[in-house]
């Protein structure tokens, strides 16, 4: 694995312009003119093996679309780590893995970027990325983006990402892509999937954004997916145990999910969003609940897990159609128990805005 960094001998700077990148590793890099990321026709540059490193507290600027794998077919499994205070400019697009084809179609399939540490982040990150210049078969399936530490993000964010240059008979899919979200402060928008273009079987679906940990999410726009058909796309609160736990409980916005469920929670901490666009109902999920254990409730004891501040089109269900439900929860790692997680309107405008959880049992 390439770590793409500066030291003395490199002239002792921290700062480093991509478009110089083959001049500083030209063993390492290769270049392609016009890999057309989203935003720009660039130069890019990519890693034979199909991962690098970006570390040590390097500021990268210029223009370039980065890949850690490209292909004019498929690309797989590739990835890009970036660690320790990496510093990616506005004029940088991360890929994990990037496919672009004019004459068949693409796939960029169970790619990864990873980002840690301190980084600074205003440059566009996809997981994959996979295009097609004809009506062709697209796919950006079970990619991956990871983001930890106390880095700073403005610039969107993209699990994956297909298109195809027209709608005929093709199938352009992103399904199955992953972001998770443990740190950091983010500004930008967050797209779990984007698909664009394709004819019947097209779609967005079954993608998940993961949110816990710290978190600052208060200016974040939250989307699940963008496509021709969105199905099973979910954003979830608390993973593997860990629940989200930031200074400020509030989600700025959160745009086509279809489920918003809760796998683990902190007890008595509301989560605001303060606009939801939901083109269709958002089914609520808080069937099976982890709560940790710093606030053990008392049978009886209720509080309010949701809260949407403004709406779009449509408000929350329950998966029941109901304005009940029953749920099992945890405390920690002996206590369980029963409880009710309940919707309703605080506006009376006929759309649910609240979600609250009671102790049954």
């Amino acid at each position: 694995m390439l770590t793409f960094a500066i030291s003395s001998h490199r002239g002792g700077g921290s700062s480093l312009n991509i478009a110089n990148a083959a001049q500083y590793e030209p063993n390492s890099w290769s270049v392609v003119d016009a890999l057309n990321s989203p935003l720009n026709d660039n130069t890019g540059y990519y890693r034979n093996s199909g991962s690098f490193d970006i570390n040590s507290s390097v500021t990268v600027t210029g223009s370039a679309a980065i890949a850690g794998k490209y292909s004019e077919s498929s690309s797989s499994d590739g990835s890009i780590t970036v660690t320790d205070g990496g510093d990616i400019g506005s004029g940088i697009t991360l890929y994990g893995g990037f496919a672009k084809s004019t004459t068949e179609g693409t796939t960029a399939n169970s790619n990864k970027v990873t980002i840690s540490g301190s980084a600074s982040v205003s440059g566009v990150v996809i997981g994959g990325y996979a295009k097609s210049g004809l009506a062709a078969n697209v796919s950006a399936n079970n990619n991956e983006v990871h983001l930890d530490g106390s880095g700073t993000y403005s610039g969107d964010i993209y699990g994956g990402y297909a298109e195809a240059g027209a709608t005929g008979t093709n199938t352009v899919t992103a399904n199955n892509n992953k972001i998770y979200i443990s740190s950091g402060t983010y500004t930008g928008k967050i797209y779990t999937a984007y698909q664009n273009y394709g004819g019947t079987g097209s779609g967005a679906s079954d993608n998940t954004l993961y949110v816990y940990g710290t978190a600052n999410l208060s200016e974040a726009i939250l989307i699940g997916a963008v496509g021709s058909t969105r199905t099973g796309n979910t954003l979830q609160f608390g993973y593997n145990g860990t629940a989200w736990t930031p200074t400020n409980y509030t989600v700025g916005a959160v745009q086509v999910v279809n489920t918003i469920k809760f796998d683990t929670a902190k007890w008595g901490q509301t989560i605001t969003i303060t606009d939801l666009m939901a083109l269709d109902d958002v089914v609520v999920d808080a069937k099976n609940v982890a709560f940790t254990a710093d606030n053990v409730p008392a049978v009886g004891d209720s509080y309010n897990m949701l809260k949407i501040t403004n709406f779009s089109y449509n408000g929350l269900r329950l998966s029941n159609g109901q304005t009940s439900e029953s749920s099992n929860y945890t405390i920690g790692t002996s206590l369980q128990g029963t409880g009710t997680v309940s919707v309703s309107d605080s506006n009376s405008d006929s759309k649910y805005d609240t979600v609250t959880y009671t102790i049954a049992s």
